[in-house]
Formats: C-alpha cells, sequence, structure tokens
C-alpha cells in the first residue's frame, strides 16, 4: 500500500531480521516525490513486505531477484486486503440477484489489486460498499 517515507532506505529495500531465523523484507516501489512549501519534499512509495528464511547475502538474492520477491509481497498484500473486504462483499452478494454478482466481484477484485499496487488509498469497508454498489 502506498505510504508516507520518512526515510528511503538504500537500495529500495529494508531487511529486519529475527531471531527466529526468518526475515521481513519490505520493497519500496513506485516512489513519488512531491514538493512541498519551503523546499521539502513529500516522498511516498508503495511499500510491501514479505517474510522469508533468512540468509546471510538476502539482500544480494532480493537485489538480483527483486521481481520474485516484489510479487512474492504483492501476492501476500492481495490476500490480506482479500481478508478485510471479505465480509462487506460477502454480505453485498448475499443482496443481489444472481445476474450481477459477478460485476461486483470483478470491481471488488479490481480495487483490491489497485490498494496492493499502490495505485489507490487503502479504503475503509464502508467507502469499498460504496464503489461497489455504483456498480450495481
Amino acid at each position: 500500500m502506498r505510504q508516507l517515507v520518512i526515510f528511503l532506505p538504500e537500495n529500495n529495500l529494508k531487511i529486519l531480521r529475527l531471531s527466529t531465523g526468518m526475515a521481513v523484507v519490505s520493497l519500496y516501489a513506485g516512489i513519488v516525490e512531491q514538493p512541498i512549501t519551503d523546499g521539502k519534499t513529500l516522498i511516498t512509495a508503495n511499500v510491501i513486505s514479505v517474510t522469508v528464511p533468512d540468509s546471510p547475502d538476502l539482500e544480494m538474492d532480493v537485489l538480483h531477484r527483486w521481481q520474485y520477491y516484489y510479487d512474492k509481497a504483492l501476492d501476500n498484500e492481495i490476500h490480506y486486503l482479500r481478508g478485510q473486504y471479505k465480509k462487506p462483499v460477502d454480505e453485498l452478494l448475499a443482496t443481489l440477484p444472481p445476474g450481477k454478482k459477478a460485476a461486483v466481484v470483478d470491481k471488488a477484485e479490481a480495487v483490491i489489486r489497485a490498494i496492493a499496487h499502490g495505485d489507490r488509498p487503502y479504503l475503509i469497508r464502508q467507502d469499498l460498499l460504496k464503489i461497489l454498489k455504483q456498480n450495481i
């Protein structure tokens, strides 16, 4: 999801090594810099994380296989968002006739993917329902 970034890490990734032998890899993509007053710059980025087994050369592995780790983190983000929005979407689908359900499901999936990619801000459940009801 798109977030405000105070400090942009080197190589656009941050690795947090855990004592369990795992590491949380945070990937910063889609970095946008917007100038604001007093010559300062506001930085936002799509920050997604994935938990992987730790290794001594993890940073080099992530740099060389960036797309693999990014896709894996994106899948985790989409799975998380589907869980967050499952109840309101299911409640809306229960009230619809069969012919309209497919359009609502497709729109919900498109919104979830846009949020995960950082193209749309995170929505509360009521706002998602408003967007989905526009497709009915």
